[in-house]
């Protein structure tokens, strides 16, 4: 759970370890969700690269992002 940090390579040491991604939400989630006994999932869409540098526009995650959660959506429906 880690995403910001002083040092604007932090990354490169996670990439040693075969790290693919980081994120931000999913540890407060299940957290959350093994105290009060519930389950959780989490979707997960790749939307800027650290290694490149490349990002996802605000409008790009809006027209785009859209199909990842009609997907999870769809596995929820279907008791995924």
């Amino acid at each position: 759970d880690t995403f910001y940090d002083d040092d604007p390579e932090w990354w490169r040491k996670w990439a040693e370890f075969g790290t693919l991604a980081c994120e931000m939400e999913t540890t407060a989630l299940y957290t959350l969700a093994a105290k009060h006994g519930a389950r959780a999932a989490a979707v997960c869409t790749v939307s800027d690269s650290l290694v490149t540098g490349e990002e996802t526009s605000a409008a790009e995650r809006e027209r785009t992002f859209s199909a990842m959660v009609e997907a999870a959506l769809r596995a929820v429906a279907r008791g995924a």
